[in-house]
């Protein structure tokens, strides 16, 4: 590895508010973290949560399934809340009442479009995770709240309509404005963390404010950048600005699962499709130093990690993949200094343990009409902040190479 800078980026005095310029967010101090790596972690405290809640919980996920997890405290819903759970409705549930308990509001994404999820407040608690092998929990400032109730006001502003298809979703956030002096209270500081929340809504706001901060994060790296998630598959602008990344020393290390780890995900891994994909990404990417460690153990990782030079980490929903970098709403916390990134180091260590790192001859060519970084461009890569494009994928979108996916180029 070539010498690098140990200075770092994120402690300059200009890094936060470009971060600030970039995402449309800011830092909130007073947060006190937990680190639940494991999934039992994870479930047990939801749980006991939802069990102690005195006037409201909301939850948003990507999907509800009717399995042993799930079933136990679904049944103690209202008749028409299980109802609508039982019949995978794809709508926002009614606002219904655990007997002597809280209003409980769940959403997820429709079936024709499961991806979707929004996010939003779950009580004075906010949880944000990658799966059942990461979890972190955050009591503090209401950072969950105020993104939402940010993202209605800079709609109003700018004169959005969101016409039909969001209807509900406006009623449901005045549903929520209504309840606020009750539901979220001001609260104390609990802790002495620094914390950023970013969220992305990008058919909603036509913003990509969470790739520009992963961009920007990366692009700040001087010694090391560990990120894992269920599937490597990176947009070209993720993947160049990595290997920049990499071509300038920095330990650039991802987890993704294996062959035979990919078949425990949703239809065994899409049928196959979900590592055939992603294979296709490996050779370019170790062909330009960057570390790619398969997922060994029983079950499928589904952590969403990232940790740049032990000092920030990013724990979400966001995935090194097209659809979290410009098409699915997404967030995630991203944690400066403290102990949280500590913590999130000894997980990664334990989870490389756990994983084969692939050389460049087990790898193979993809196909020429498979092969990702020949595809032409998304549109949706002109939302991302220009400063932050890589030089290569700059001189291709400055002279049009990418498509209009979607029929006539909007007025942005």
């Amino acid at each position: 590895m070539g010498e690098s800078n140990d200075a770092s980026a994120f402690l300059d005095a200009a890094f936060q508010p470009e971060t600030d310029r970039l995402t449309r967010t800011t830092v909130r101090e007073g947060n006190a973290v937990t680190f639940m790596p494991r999934g039992e972690q994870s479930y047990e405290r939801r749980w006991q949560l939802i069990q102690d809640a005195k006037r409201t919980v909301h939850l948003v996920t990507f999907s509800v399934i009717n399995d042993d997890t799930t079933v136990g405290w679904s049944t103690s819903w209202p008749r028409r809340g299980a109802k609508a759970w039982r019949s995978r409705s794809s709508a926002t549930m009614p606002p219904c009442t655990p007997p002597g308990r809280a209003d409980f509001l769940i959403r997820c994404g429709p079936l024709e479009q499961r991806s979707s999820a929004t996010t939003h407040p779950f009580g004075i608690w906010a949880w944000t995770s990658g799966g059942n092998t990461s979890s972190v929990r955050f009591l503090g400032s209401l950072l969950y709240y105020r993104a939402r109730e940010e993202e209605w006001r800079r709609r109003r502003e700018r004169g959005f309509d969101p016409g039909v298809v969001f209807e509900r979703a406006i009623e449901e956030t005045s549903l929520i404005e209504e309840r606020r002096p009750g539901c979220f209270p001001p609260l104390a500081h609990t802790g002495g963390m620094a914390l950023r929340y970013v969220g992305h809504n990008p058919y909603d706001e036509e913003e990509l404010p969470l790739t520009n901060a992963f961009v920007q994060a990366i692009r700040a790296a001087r010694r090391s950048i560990w990120w894992g998630c269920h599937g490597v598959r990176p947009p070209r602008i993720l993947a160049e600005t990595l290997a920049d990344a990499a071509a300038r020393g920095v330990e650039v290390r991802l987890i993704s699962n294996s062959k035979a780890s990919s078949r425990s995900l949703m239809g065994r891994g899409l049928l196959g499709w979900m590592y055939w994909e992603c294979s296709n990404h490996f050779r370019w990417l170790i062909e330009r130093g960057i570390h790619m460690h398969l997922w060994q153990r029983p079950g499928a990782f589904h952590s969403k990690n990232f940790l740049v030079d032990d000092q920030v980490c990013a724990i979400g929903s966001y995935n090194i993949a097209n659809g979290s970098a410009f098409h699915h709403t997404e967030s995630a916390i991203f944690a400066y200094g403290g102990p949280l990134p500590q913590q999130v180091r000894r997980q990664f260590e334990i989870d490389f343990r756990d994983c084969h790192e692939l050389t460049l001859e087990e790898t193979r060519r993809p196909w020429s009409w498979a092969d990702p970084f020949h595809r032409g461009l998304h549109e949706r890569n002109l939302l991302v902040d220009r400063a932050l494009w890589p030089s290569a994928l700059a001189a291709d979108l400055d002279v049009g190479r990418f498509k209009w996916k979607y029929g006539v180029a909007p007025d942005w």
